[in-house]
């Protein structure tokens, strides 16, 4: 059997974790009976295999027909067109996602600086994105790290980050669509990974995403994340427009998003201070959640002064922790 490599890493049948061997048009688990399918060289290793509706596989095949010719903002203007959005929530996805190199660098050298402030040093030989999107967070991660693998679960997002790799002239970074409770590598292959704006989304899989990060983490391997907080004080709930939105029950919440602004909210549930705590203690013995750098998030950087000030204030850092905008989780393993 020809084992799968990615950048030198083992591939494996994220449902029964054995090897996985290549055959024409992508790869396949022979104690699964399982092929996973390869579009433009992005293997889509998800599993459960995922009912995809007629509306995205129409997004997938249009992207795909064009990536040759289409510029990244081209692309994006075909994913957003699919998508069927209203015009206000596509005016603010372009400039996103146009932002995004700027945002992600200055989100990923926070990652690395607060890291290294509390835990040193770690490896930088292969590194995850976990939620990795449009790509802007693997480009970035790919300038500290000398091979970085980007995963997400939608296949249109990877087309993105592909075509948004190229344009950067990045060659260290392999992308696999895949689920992030199910990832399709072997136990201590990363030095290092991140998530850029992905806690919030993961809803009631966090324990089993916590805990596939860390079986992949090599002993004294890093973790990074940030989250929104559910209980901000200060802004807008990022998602929804809408302040304090998070001090309503969870269950009023979808609700309310559809009946103020007409979106769905389904798939978000942000975490607060407690809970993203919680969460890491359930795989990692040493974690931490701490304020993140403002000027991550594109505020003055004198501002970090007063943030920094606060963690050597005892109950006063409790306090703005529970109520602040972001948290940043941090945690190693043994």
């Amino acid at each position: 059997m020809v084992e799968v490599l990615l950048s030198g890493l083992q591939l494996y049948c994220p449902a029964c974790k054995n090897p996985l061997r290549n055959v024409e048009g992508g790869v396949y688990c022979s104690f699964c009976n399982i092929k996973y399918p390869r579009l433009l060289d992005i293997l889509d290793l998800r599993y459960p295999r995922p009912e995809v509706s007629k509306l995205e596989q129409s997004q997938i095949d249009e992207m795909t027909k064009g990536f040759a010719s289409l510029s990244f903002d081209e692309l994006l203007q075909v994913f957003l067109r699919e998508a069927q959005l209203s015009k206000r929530v596509v005016k603010d996805t372009l400039n996103y996602y146009r932002t995004q190199t700027e945002r992600a660098e200055k989100m990923v050298g926070m990652f690395f600086s607060r890291y290294q402030e509390f835990y040193g040093s770690f490896s930088t030989d292969y590194a995850l994105d976990v939620g990795c999107g449009s790509g802007g967070g693997s480009v970035a991660l790919a300038k500290r790290c000398k091979e970085v693998v980007g995963i997400d679960s939608h296949l249109s997002q990877l087309i993105l980050a592909k075509k948004f790799i190229e344009q950067s002239d990045i060659r260290n970074i392999r992308l696999v669509c895949a689920y992030a409770q199910c990832l399709p590598f072997g136990k201590e292959s990363f030095g290092f990974a991140q998530g850029i704006n992905v806690m919030e989304h993961i809803e009631d899989m966090a324990g089993a995403i916590i805990g596939e990060i860390w079986r992949c983490l090599e002993s004294g391997g890093g973790f990074a994340a940030d989250s929104r907080n559910r209980f901000d004080i200060f802004l807008p709930e990022p998602h929804s427009g809408i302040r304090f939105l998070g001090f309503l029950p969870r269950r009023w919440i979808p609700g309310f998003v559809r009946q103020i602004t007409g979106n769905h909210y389904e798939h978000t549930r942000l975490l607060s201070y407690r809970e993203i705590e919680a969460v890491l203690a359930g795989c990692f013995n040493e974690y931490r959640v701490v304020l993140p750098y403002i000027s991550a998030y594109g505020r003055p950087a004198r501002m970090d002064r007063w943030v920094r000030a606060f963690e050597h204030c005892g109950i006063l850092n409790r306090i703005l922790l529970c109520f602040f905008s972001a948290h940043l989780a941090l945690a190693r393993k043994h």
